[in-house]
């Protein structure tokens, strides 16, 4: 009996992901609605759980009781937390499920003004609050250990005290085990923003404190998000003598989310305790949305904030506000070598009060961007320099959202965003933002920044920079929710057959998908679109490579390509291969690498 059950279950997982891949528009597996408006977007925590039980083969009110249910007894936890995002996300979906969000019981953040905010409102605050991750290793590691100094230290085990000094008790406080940590490690190594530093970097250190806690604590699962360059041998080398660890792409854009911010999600799940019913790889495959709006539905700021910004610049000492243009042009290199210059910036600093009251180098950025986006439609970070650093949208998405971001430009609306419409760009309810009042009264359930902070007030710089470094609220959902509804108890989804002890998962039972590796061969360099022309490919082990499962490019090896600038604006064919790649990230083959893990022998980690 038991070796039936064992089997009906290898069935359906089997089933699971060719169903929701073949029968397209059939009805088994109907397009999530578009998204045309704010309010559709942050509606997204209810469209995520009506994805899973269509991918788990319940109805959405099955799935929506089961996860009601179980929500409010789980535990949660996060390292390098920012401002919030795993917090808000969980927020979301206990919102949208009309039951009370968990406390965490701990989380991990260096930056002062990032604990402020966790802090600044009771139903985020965390039940112990720690500062710098680096304080949990043990007093014989040295911080300036190279990685695989790291790596073989941690796998001797007794590397990681358990209690640090909780900023929110004043004592020191014992770390617990919980039920799924969410961590954003530290990125600039491995970002085209960053230093490119990659193994060799600064904060290799922090990241691998992350991965020593994962060994000692043994959470039950674990969410990391980091940029596409990150490489997940970093976790893999590690991790996966406990953990089925899965590692995937994920576009934002691909969810309908107007903001070009492609990052890797990987998760890991406790070999030992729990198997997901379906793996994190075809859940956000199959999570994309069509967007019908644009950024531009971000630009809703009240007039109160638009005027705040505007004193803002105004005050700054190199503000030509009431200032003559062509005085201030007198030495300046570009406008002597090209006089017609003088008569486009009295043109652009005429275009509203906001362009009035900017710097002339912005001034000038402006008009080259303008030169170079051949359009009004794309916007644009003034801040950045158009001629060594471009940073830009196009006419659907923001660029990424990056912490040295300060004025992203419409030369539609003449203006910059203001810090409450970049923080909605990252999944975040303001108070600008425009909903329905019913709506708006599930938001401000969860959002802390409907909360004042009279002691110590937000400040407008550090909130782009914090916004800059946030995970997008929407995309660790999306893991979270994955977490939430299929990763269960080893008991409750897969009995072991009876020659076997109930805890020794089976190496053949489809839930127990083996690690992924990563293909890195193919490191050719980019084209003047900033893709890598070789895909890199998550596979099985051991598998035959016709079920590989194909993945989009830019994915690993970030540190090891040459410096570049980036394009400035993306082509049309460019544009499409992205929408296909970091969009779709996989399709059948997908389905056919599921299946080889499933059905293979035990899969040994490693990389390909």
């Amino acid at each position: 009996m038991a070796c039936s059950r064992w089997l009906r279950s290898l069935l359906l997982m089997l089933l699971i992901p060719f169903v929701a891949l073949c029968t397209g528009s059939n009805g088994a597996m109907p397009a999530a609605p578009p998204i045309a408006s704010l309010e559709d977007l942050f509606k997204w925590s209810s469209h995520t759980i009506e994805h899973a039980a269509h991918l788990l083969g319940e109805t959405t009110l099955e799935t929506s009781s089961r996860i009601a249910q179980r929500l409010p007894s789980l535990t949660f936890s996060s390292c390098f937390s920012g401002i919030g995002g795993p917090e808000h996300a969980i927020g979301a979906l206990a919102s949208s499920l009309g039951v009370t969000a968990p406390q965490f019981k701990y989380a991990m953040e260096w930056d002062q003004d990032c604990r402020r905010e966790l802090c600044c409102d009771r139903r985020h605050r965390p039940g112990c609050m720690f500062g710098d991750v680096t304080q949990f290793w043990d007093d014989s590691v040295n911080i300036a250990w190279a990685h695989d100094q790291f790596a073989k230290f941690i796998e001797l085990g007794n590397t990681i005290k358990k209690q640090g000094w909780c900023l929110r008790h004043e004592r020191y406080c014992e770390i617990q085990q919980t039920f799924c940590n969410i961590a954003g490690s530290p990125c600039p190594d491995w970002s085209c923003q960053g230093g490119r530093s990659g193994f060799s970097g600064s904060d290799i250190c922090a990241t691998m404190c992350w991965v020593g806690m994962r060994w000692a604590m043994e959470d039950t699962c674990f969410i990391n998000e980091n940029v596409g360059g990150f490489p997940a041998e970093i976790i893999m080398q590690i991790l996966a003598e406990k953990y089925i660890i899965d590692s995937v792409l994920v576009s934002l854009e691909a969810l309908g989310w107007p903001q070009r911010r492609t990052r890797r999600i990987t998760t890991g799940t406790l070999k030992s305790k729990v198997v997901a019913r379906l793996a994190w790889s075809p859940f956000i495959s199959l999570c994309r949305r069509e967007l019908l709006g644009s950024w531009q539905m971000f630009f809703c700021a009240t007039e109160d904030e638009v005027a705040s910004e505007l004193k803002w610049s105004r005050a700054r000492p190199g503000s030509l506000y009431q200032k003559d243009l062509a005085e201030a042009c007198a030495d300046d290199d570009d406008v002597k070598a090209d006089p017609s210059l003088l008569g486009r910036l009295q043109w652009l600093k005429s275009r509203s009060v906001y362009t009035d009251s900017l710097t002339l180098w912005e001034l000038l950025n402006i008009i080259k961007y303008i030169d170079q986006c051949g359009g009004p439609s794309i916007p644009f970070e003034v801040c950045q320099s158009a001629m060594s650093w471009p940073t830009v949208g196009n006419s659907a998405c923001f660029p990424t959202l990056i912490k040295g971001m300060q004025m992203l430009f419409s030369c539609i609306h003449w203006r910059w965003a203001t810090p409450f419409e970049v923080l909605l760009a990252q999944g975040f309810p303001t108070p600008v933002t425009p909903v329905s009042s019913e709506m708006l009264r599930a938001l401000k359930l969860y959002s802390s920044f409907f909360a004042s902070r009279n002691i110590s007030p937000r400040r407008r710089s550090m909130l782009f920079q914090q916004c800059g470094n946030s995970m997008n609220v929407h995309m660790i959902g999306c893991a979270l929710a994955w977490a939430i509804a299929c990763v269960a108890a080893c008991e409750s989804m897969c009995p072991a057959p009876p020659h076997r002890a109930p805890q020794a998962p089976s190496p053949q039972c489809p839930q127990l998908m083996g690690t992924f590796a990563v293909d890195q061969t193919d490191q050719t360099p980019p084209d003047h679109s900033g893709q890598m022309r070789g895909a890199p490919v998550f596979s099985a082990p051991g598998a035959p490579s016709f079920f590989a499962m194909a993945t989009a490019s830019n994915s690993l090896g970030a540190s090891s390509r040459p410096a570049r600038k980036r394009a400035l604006v993306h082509d049309e064919a460019s544009e499409a291969s992205e929408g296909a790649g970091l969009a779709g990230l996989v399709s059948r083959p997908l389905a056919l690498g599921f299946f080889a893990q499933a059905t293979s022998k035990r899969l040994r980690t490693g990389i390909a």
